[in-house]
């Protein structure tokens, strides 16, 4: 909080609260209730799954289709009950660097027989 200029006394006045019952939240000994959460992300200038998860909403697999919402939740699920060997991880982000280092193409050539075996010319 130093970093960036706050100090409990400041965030009580300003969340018209004790300097106690912020040190309270900054223990983790009890939590603001919703509302509570509402409004600290709203005077931070945050939104409340970062407040709350520390998560950007870039960083969930909400918004995308679903068919890749549960392959995403799918290895999540895995590497918790039995971690992926080192090897496949290394292999998934080679792959997320080359696609993110890719520009889109601005025309597909369909694929046929004598291009996939390197004929055509």
């Amino acid at each position: 909080m130093k970093e960036i200029g706050l100090t409990q006394e400041k965030l009580s006045v300003e969340f018209d609260m004790t300097a106690a019952g912020i040190q309270k939240w900054l223990a983790g000994t009890r939590h603001p209730s919703l509302e509570e959460i509402n409004l600290i992300a709203d005077k931070l200038g945050v939104t409340q799954t970062w407040l709350v998860h520390g998560l950007e909403p870039s960083d969930t697999v909400d918004g995308l289709a679903h068919d890749r919402q549960s392959v995403l939740r799918n290895l999540i699920r895995l590497e918790r009950s039995q971690p992926m060997p080192d090897t496949f991880w290394e292999a998934v982000s080679a792959m997320a660097a080359a696609v993110s280092s890719k520009t889109p193409p601005t025309a597909v050539k369909s694929s046929s027989a004598s291009s996939r075996n390197g004929t055509d010319g």
